[in-house]
């Protein structure tokens, strides 16, 4: 069982650079086009869903993505390297101390700087 791992610099960095276009969207309920515009938030997409996957499937997530990382903060309360993938139909994380217990990854999750009904 082997993890992808992403430096944690990097994923930071990259975490800190998609949440700063999200941003900068004036609205909070864009529309298709406006998503499709954030050039940041496509590529993301792209490499997280591969390059078999329809287009039909990025819509949801990247409305999803927009939502999420605007309202909320991310962050693992463990090492990345504890994380490893096991493989059920499809790979899942999970804690290398714990493979008995299956598919799992810990996050905390944090409102990110406002308040969740009153965000602009």
């Amino acid at each position: 069982m082997k993890a992808q791992q992403v430096p944690k610099k990097l994923g930071r960095r990259v975490h800190q650079r998609l949440r700063e276009e999200l941003l900068a969207v004036e609205t909070k309920s864009p529309t298709m086009v406006e998503l499709d515009a954030l050039s940041y938030l496509d590529c993301v997409v792209r490499e997280m869903m591969g390059p078999h996957v329809p287009m039909q499937h990025e819509v949801p997530l990247k409305a999803l993505m927009f939502t999420l990382l605007r309202a909320f903060e991310f962050e693992l309360p463990v090492d990345p390297k504890d994380i490893t993938t096991i493989r059920m139909f499809t790979q899942r994380p999970a804690l290398r101390t714990e493979l008995s217990k299956g598919g799992q990854m810990p996050l905390v999750v944090r409102p990110y700087g406002r308040t969740i009904l009153g965000w602009p």
